[in-house]
């Protein structure tokens, strides 16, 4: 009887795990969707003619018009190979500013921000002259999008904010911007921060004491957490980068939650893993016996993430045992 009663219970408490992988799945596909969207709505807009790739101005009106109608963006941008550079940015505080990389006549670049005002114009807020911020073409999102040659998702990374301060860790959707005869002229990105997620973890209920979080496999094989409910507070998901330019994600071994780490040693390399599919496990950690399990995003045209889930099996079984 004892048996049967905790293989129910266990049975149980599977589904309910998969069902809460399942709604975060849907809320990662849904913002993922909207920064698909914009992305190829503003590589039609300028290949159509509607406005032109290297005018800032009005590129910047197309930003703030999307990035407003668009809550769940952090992000708007362009950058060109030559260096041009112009962002329309949403800070976690739901701050709106816009940021411009534009040529000198001393042969240099000016990084200026601006606070746009509700009659449309621009407040200058901040200034570097001749800066010696890192051009476009060597962020990232410009690299995977050359390399790929096509909208991509490159791994995340951490974005720029206002004043030309690296801040938190975000994913992009990268779409190169290529003049008539097919060279790649410039990079768009529709992009929004992690934090956003983290956020919503914290409102996903795994029974009393458990939690989801979101994770990335990298092409070179290491893992990333990019979401969890404590990222917002108590819990480090980036560190100093060695080269002293802001931070960068801090792999997924060292991230101080002992129950995630423990969670991870059961996790597979993703090839061969059936997207989609719920895969749960039982593991322990610092003593506590937990079920757990993970679900591969699935699907084409979707970055190489997990959602992991995790509950005490005492807050399961404790009425059986």
């Amino acid at each position: 009887l004892l048996y049967n009663a905790r293989y129910a219970v266990e049975d149980l408490a599977g589904q309910l795990l998969e069902q809460a992988a399942e709604r975060v799945r849907q809320q990662v596909d849904a913002v993922l969707q909207v920064a698909r969207g914009q992305g190829a709505a503003n590589a039609g807009l300028i290949e159509s003619g509607a406005v032109a790739f290297d005018d800032h101005e009005k590129m910047t009106e197309l930003f703030l018009a999307a990035l407003r109608a668009q809550p769940s963006l952090s992000y708007l941008s362009l950058g060109l190979d030559d260096g041009r550079y112009w962002h329309v940015y949403r800070s976690p505080q739901d701050e709106i500013s816009v940021e411009w990389l534009l040529p000198n006549d001393r042969g240099g670049f000016d990084l200026v921000d601006y606070h746009p005002r509700d009659d449309g114009t621009l407040e200058e807020i901040f200034r570097v002259a001749d800066t010696k911020r890192t051009p476009p073409s060597e962020r990232p999102y410009y690299k995977a999008a050359v390399e790929a040659r096509r909208s991509t998702w490159p791994e995340t990374y951490i974005f720029l904010g206002a004043a030309g301060a690296f801040v938190f860790p975000g994913v992009t959707r990268a779409t190169p911007e290529r003049d008539e005869s097919g060279r790649i002229r410039g990079v768009l990105t529709a992009d929004f921060d992690l934090l956003a997620l983290s956020r919503y973890l914290q409102g996903v209920r795994v029974g009393d004491r458990g939690l989801a979080f979101v994770l990335e496999e990298r092409g070179d094989g290491s893992r990333r957490v990019i979401a969890h409910p404590d990222a917002t507070g108590k819990l480090a998901l980036t560190e100093p980068s060695p080269d002293g330019q802001g931070s960068e994600a801090l792999p997924a071994d060292r991230v101080d939650d002992l129950r995630v780490r423990g969670l991870l040693g059961h996790l597979p390399r993703r090839d061969g893993e059936l997207a989609g599919r719920f895969s749960p496990v039982r593991f322990e950690a610092q003593g506590v016996t937990y079920l757990g399990g993970w679900q591969a995003l699935g699907g084409e045209d979707l970055p190489p993430w997990r959602i992991a889930m995790l509950v005490p099996e005492s807050e399961v079984l404790g009425r059986v045992n």
